[in-house]
């Protein structure tokens, strides 16, 4: 099981077509990422430049009723006095791993090298909309399938 402790500090999101291997705060976002603003929807992508490489973007929000948070998992367990309000699976304590939330963001931008990512073939734009889609049908019933349930 997981327990997420959020955050509410606001931050932009950005899924770039390459690997970075650093992982932790740096200065030199504004000095060596600069973005032109476009909507990336009615045929103005966003645009921008990385090792001068030319990359298109389009911005997505977040569909209503979520909200996209970025957690950092840590060592810590959730202690048993804390699980007070989680009803006991078995007879055993659960183990219930801590994600710290770093920051939230209402939109993310998907960049692609020279245009913009295509809903059609972009495995991260398709793999949103259909986590978003498999959210909703396991967390959601039908009016159907409850009275199938009751007769």
């Amino acid at each position: 099981m997981l327990s997420i402790q959020t955050s509410s500090k606001p931050a932009k999101c950005n899924i770039l077509p390459c690997q970075i291997k650093y992982t932790g705060p740096t200065d030199a976002t504004e000095k060596h990422w600069v973005v032109t603003e476009g909507s990336g929807e009615d045929g103005k992508p966003k645009s921008a430049s990385f090792r001068g490489r030319k990359l298109a973007g389009k911005s997505l929000p977040v569909p209503e009723g979520y909200k996209g948070h970025i957690l950092e998992a840590t060592e810590e367990k959730l202690q048993s006095e804390d699980q007070s309000s989680t009803p006991p699976i078995s007879e055993e304590e659960l183990d219930v791993n801590i994600f710290k939330g770093l920051c939230t963001f209402d939109e993310i931008t998907i960049w692609g090298h020279d245009a913009i990512p295509d809903e059609s073939s972009d495995s991260v734009v398709r793999g949103i909309d259909e986590w978003i889609e498999f959210a909703n049908k396991i967390h959601s019933f039908e009016e159907d399938d409850v009275a199938e349930k009751a007769t």
